[in-house]
């Protein structure tokens, strides 16, 4: 595993620009990370409707959502790296 290393001053500042703009609309998320968050929706509301009917957790499923989510995060790093060059080593 790496080592986790903490945000500069100026790497936060960055990372709060970029949310700040995300929010109001001005920079939009990259189609791969729309599309990944709209699976993880779908994959989701699959659970909760199997859950519904049976009253069992399905773990396979569970776990599928997990590993979306997780490629979702590294999605977001790669647009991060692509606004703000430098902030993510």
């Amino acid at each position: 595993m790496a080592d986790p290393r903490f945000l500069e001053p100026n790497e936060a500042l960055a990372f709060v620009d970029l949310a700040r703009d995300l929010h109001r609309g001005t920079l939009k998320p990259s189609p791969d990370i729309v599309r990944k968050k709209q699976e993880i929706e779908l994959a989701t509301r699959n659970l909760e409707q199997f859950f519904a009917r049976t009253g069992e957790v399905n773990v396979g499923m569970v776990r599928s959502i997990t590993t979306m989510k997780m490629e979702l995060d590294a999605l977001w790093i790669v647009w991060a790296r692509s606004h703000a060059p430098g902030i993510i080593g």
